[in-house]
């Protein structure tokens, strides 16, 4: 009877310590969505600033992969308003992300401010492609702040289109004049870390 008594309190621990577990892991998480909402700037000595706007996860994977191999800062363009799958629907010219693409002077609100540019000297600037261009709210992010005398380096995730045009028409498109160097496009469903070393490597970046 004793025996049975400890198995009963031994599972009962057993079950209480997984039930605070599974709670110490949704904790966890729940913290480390906070952080990502967050700019995380100011905790690198770099020069170098990785800036992305990112729909499903794919521009999001290949700049984390460039903040890691360049340990630099990295900031996410995000709108004020996320976009729903009902906004991004390609054959659909009413659907919010089709009209913003077909809008000059669409600039959809970002969530964060940005307010030490001037510590960084190149800006790898991240996106996806939507109809040949970049989502609208990096062009928002192209025109809040002043880059003269800062270098971009733009890169796009897509999965044919290629970076040429869209990098062209913010060229066109924003106020400021910085020096732009050769952009990349990557694949994400086959673009793997030693490519973007690669990438990196032969940027020769100037790093402080």
């Amino acid at each position: 009877m004793k025996k049975i008594n400890y198995f009963i309190v031994f599972f009962a621990l057993l079950f209480t310590l997984i039930g605070c577990k599974g709670f110490e892991d949704k904790f966890i998480e729940t913290n480390h969505s906070n952080n990502i909402e967050n700019f995380d700037i100011g905790n690198k000595n770099s020069n170098i600033l990785v800036a992305y706007c990112s729909l499903t996860g794919n521009t999001e994977t290949i700049a984390k992969q460039l903040q890691s191999v360049l340990d630099c800062d990295l900031v996410e363009i995000a709108p004020s308003k996320p976009y729903k799958d009902e906004d991004v629907v390609y054959n659909d010219p009413n659907a919010r992300a089709s009209k913003e693409s077909s809008d000059p002077e669409a600039r959809p609100e970002i969530i964060k401010k940005l307010d030490n540019l001037d510590n960084y000297d190149y800006i790898l600037l991240g996106y996806p492609i939507w109809w040949d261009k970049a989502p609208k709210v990096v062009y928002t992010f192209l025109d809040e702040y002043d880059f003269n005398g800062k270098t971009i380096i733009p890169f796009c995730t897509s999965g044919s289109s290629q970076i040429e045009r869209s990098v062209s028409e913010l060229q066109y498109m924003i106020n400021t004049n910085p020096t732009w160097e050769n952009g990349m496009r990557f694949d994400s469903k086959i673009d793997n870390l030693e490519n973007i070393e690669n990438w990196v490597k032969q940027l020769n970046l100037n790093t402080k």
